[in-house]
């Protein structure tokens, strides 16, 4: 029981995408090259002092380029399957807005997993400030329209590889956000990027060009929006 306690913690702890395995590792190392450079047994050999300098010194490179790297994408956001909650965090700040939202996805599992996310969506729906494009409604997003939600289903003949949400979609200036996963299993990883209309202009107008294809070419129900 207490390994498995201990396991689970360090899976937790882990990193779970490529870049930031490589800051830890470069770390991990970087602090065991030192702990061997003070130790006098070790540190009387010259030649094995400056190996293990050089190591030490390439381990602080990749340190410094992959922190930097993520300094620059402030947007990006790397989930693991032990961080779901804070997925839902995520979601919950994204959707609890005042704007009209669309919502891009397969079947909005995370949603209807969620009390508070279900919440969200229906006095959005209220203020018919929602839109969903989902592959197969279900008794929960009938629902939804019912109570002022434009809810658009595109049919099985279609599995999307992302999943996207567009905040401010009716509006001229949109946020938007794009998720997918990677890996599977314990190494499966999720990735959120932020986009803002403002700076990302080219990548939001192609989700919006996107929804308004499906919506007018593909969708079962509705109409353009």
């Amino acid at each position: 029981m207490w390994g498995r306690k201990v396991k689970q913690s360090l899976k937790t702890l882990y990193p779970a995408d490529k870049q930031r395995r490589i800051v830890f590792w470069s770390q991990i190392v970087g602090i065991i090259l030192i702990f061997i450079l003070i130790t006098p047994i070790f540190s009387q050999n010259q030649t094995f002092v400056y190996i293990l300098l050089t190591i030490l010194i390439f381990c602080i490179y990749l340190y410094s380029i992959f922190l930097n790297r993520d300094k620059s994408n402030p947007k990006i956001h790397y989930y693991n399957n032990n961080n779901w909650g804070d997925i839902v965090d995520f979601m919950k700040n994204w959707l609890n807005t005042d704007s009209y939202v669309m919502v891009f996805s397969r079947d909005l599992s995370i949603v209807e997993k969620n009390n508070d996310l279900k919440n969200i969506c229906v006095r959005k729906a209220k203020n018919n400030e929602i839109g969903v494009c989902i592959q197969k409604s279900s008794a929960f997003f009938d629902d939804l329209k019912q109570k002022g939600a434009d809810v658009y289903e595109y049919g099985d003949d279609f599995t999307p590889l992302t999943r996207f949400t567009i905040v401010g979609y009716k509006r001229g200036k949109s946020s938007l956000a794009i998720g997918h996963t990677s890996g599977a299993g314990a190494n499966k990883t999720h990735t959120i990027i932020e986009y803002d209309e403002g700076t990302d202009s080219e990548v939001a107008n192609l989700a919006k060009d996107l929804i308004r294809l499906i919506v007018d070419k593909v969708c079962k129900q509705g109409s353009a929006v």
